[in-house]
């Protein structure tokens, strides 16, 4: 890549990156004579360019405008038709400020990147996490559920033998001999088998 077009590209991406105002929607960018542009999203080829007024903004007339920054925007039929630094010469060489602008740049950029990649594998291990406390909860859900169910099925079963003996007292110490304890004791010893089953 030569001299011009890269500078071109890099002052492009410096301009999009550093506008004076933006919006979800568009750029506003100040002219040497003090006027406003707005861009939408950004000042590039083929995007619409405005200029604003006091009742809003109106299509930009054609012809160039030169921003503070020194870039020269054409504009035909209220678009962007160009992006140009001033005063271009054919001198391919860069200058070591150039260049070390130049890799000052793609250092933050890859920094950029780096810092995205931990962020969106921070994001991954988070949902992971998060799907996994879902699927443990739904489990407990499951078994708390069940052991409702078996609760439920024990607390039937209890009721029926009691029913089953009546009015009869719980206890019957008269009916000892006759194995009155006896009987409660095997009742509370199937009641126990059952539970273990369930």
């Amino acid at each position: 890549m030569d001299k011009v077009k890269f500078k071109e590209a890099l002052d492009k991406l410096v301009l999009a990156l550093t506008p004076k105002a933006h919006s979800a929607t568009s750029t506003e960018y100040i002219t040497k004579d003090g006027s406003t542009l707005v861009a939408s999203p950004v000042m590039a080829k083929g995007n619409p360019v405005h200029v604003k007024t006091m009742d809003g903004t109106t299509p930009a007339p054609d012809g160039e405008y030169e921003l503070e920054d020194g870039h020269i925007a054409s504009v035909t039929g209220a678009v962007c038709m160009d992006l140009q630094l001033p005063n271009n010469d054919n001198n391919t060489e860069m200058t070591t400020e150039e260049k070390t602008e130049f890799e000052a740049l793609k250092a933050s950029f890859a920094e950029f990147k780096t810092e995205h990649s931990e962020l969106k594998t921070s994001f991954g291990e988070l949902k992971t996490a998060n799907d996994a406390l879902k699927t443990e909860n739904n489990g407990l859900k499951s078994k708390f559920s069940e052991q409702e169910t078996k609760n439920k099925e024990l607390l039937e079963m209890v009721t029926e033998m009691a029913k089953q003996e009546g009015d009869k007292p719980a206890t019957k110490v008269e009916n000892v001999a006759g194995g009155e304890i006896d009987k409660w004791a095997k009742y509370a010893d199937h009641a126990m088998k059952l539970r273990k089953t369930a």
